[in-house]
């Protein structure tokens, strides 16, 4: 296919005429598709557009795509061949309707940052875990109600949010998630904080606000590069919210 064919496609695909749209799909399913970079950044820019080809298997135009970004969209699931995406850094579905998530997206090893805020999850499948490269999980208001344990395989994981869930307790292998340097876990159902979290020395913001704590770990003074602690809207007596300020006296604290 010549560069005027495909200037002529991506015409059509960018018009806001629906016929159009669907002409031009036409001819790149009937004169086939080369790697392009303008049409891999109009297709990951449109569900519709991104799902037809995944649907038709365009590996060599997948693997030029690197971020998808939808919000609002009517997605409720992701298919299988989303492997094909083998050079994605960054999945960003929220506000949706995704409501599970295919075994095979541990094939995206160059993810870095993955985000599926407001969906209707309540499950994480354990290939997560295979994500090496993520720096940025983000499950926000996913219906979950325990702690999923393929996080605890993200070993290069800064940031972790897992606001407006379920959780009433956090695993002792947290502790792997050493790198960790901001972790929000505002409205839980957490009644405690394990010895395990007050190990992560590189956190730098820690967000328990909005959870059901009545004491705190004196541990927490381990925690000397921590610079913002919010526990507001949880039940701490007088005497445990001098003593968290006492043993982090460097830290700004909410509560």
């Amino acid at each position: 296919m010549s560069n005027l064919d495909y200037e002529a496609i991506i015409a059509l695909l960018k018009s806001e005429n629906e016929t159009n749209h669907e002409l031009g799909f036409q001819l790149l399913e009937s004169l086939g598709v080369v790697p392009n970079y303008e049409l891999a950044q109009l297709i990951s820019a449109q569900p519709a557009y991104l799902l037809r080809s995944l649907k038709n298997n365009w590996a060599a135009l997948l693997e030029l795509v690197k971020k998808i970004e939808f919000r609002y969209q009517p997605i409720a699931t992701l298919p299988s061949n989303l492997k094909l995406l083998k050079n994605l850094e960054i999945l960003s579905i929220s506000h949706g309707t995704l409501s599970t998530l295919p075994k095979e997206i541990g094939h995206l090893r160059k993810l870095e940052r993955l985000i599926l805020n407001y969906n209707t999850l309540n499950y994480i499948p354990e290939e997560v875990g295979n994500l090496k490269n993520i720096i940025e999980l983000s499950l926000v208001g996913s219906g979950l109600d325990t702690f999923p344990t393929c996080i605890l395989d993200l070993a290069n994981l800064e940031i972790l949010s897992l606001i407006d869930n379920q959780i009433s307790n956090l695993p002792k292998g947290l502790v792997h998630l050493d790198k960790l340097k901001k972790l929000i876990l505002r409205g839980n159902a957490l009644n405690e904080i394990p010895m395990e979290l007050c190990m992560l020395e590189n956190l730098e913001i820690l967000d328990l606000s909005e959870n059901n704590i009545t004491r705190l770990p004196g541990a927490l003074s381990v925690l000397q590069n921590l610079k913002i602690l919010y526990l507001s809207r949880n039940p701490l007596n007088k005497s445990e919210q001098e003593k968290v300020r006492n043993i982090l006296p460097n830290t700004v604290i909410y509560i």
